[in-house]
């Protein structure tokens, strides 16, 4: 049941914001789903985040459901690695530089 009437529990109601006041966001949320994936439409969505969408999306050679898709997916993904153990996991995994830097810049430096 949605604030302000039924809906058939598809969201809630479009005039009502999180914290009362104008500047929220408010949207439905309706959920379909079909033999294998569920199916997501978003009303209400102010016009400026739609075309940052869009934009979005086209810099990254992307549709805008594919672009919307990715965002949910990384936002919500479960288990998100922490930045420094990720960091920590790629220090392990890359090579260390065996030549002395001093060396190096000495030899360009000679060379000219």
């Amino acid at each position: 049941m949605a604030a302000g009437g039924s809906n058939q529990g598809y969201g809630r109601d479009p005039s009502a914001t999180a914290d009362g006041s104008d500047n929220a966001i408010a949207f439905d949320a309706v959920i379909a789903y079909n033999d294998s994936m569920a199916q997501l439409t978003v009303r209400n969505i102010p016009e400026t985040l739609v075309r940052a969408l869009r934009v979005r999306a086209a810099n990254h050679g992307r549709s805008a459901e594919a672009e919307h898709r990715l965002i949910l997916a990384e936002v919500l993904k479960p288990n998100k690695p922490d930045f420094w153990a990720e960091a920590d996991r790629l220090r392990k995994e890359t090579p260390r530089q065996r030549t002395n830097s001093t060396d190096l810049l000495r030899a360009m430096r000679d060379a000219n």
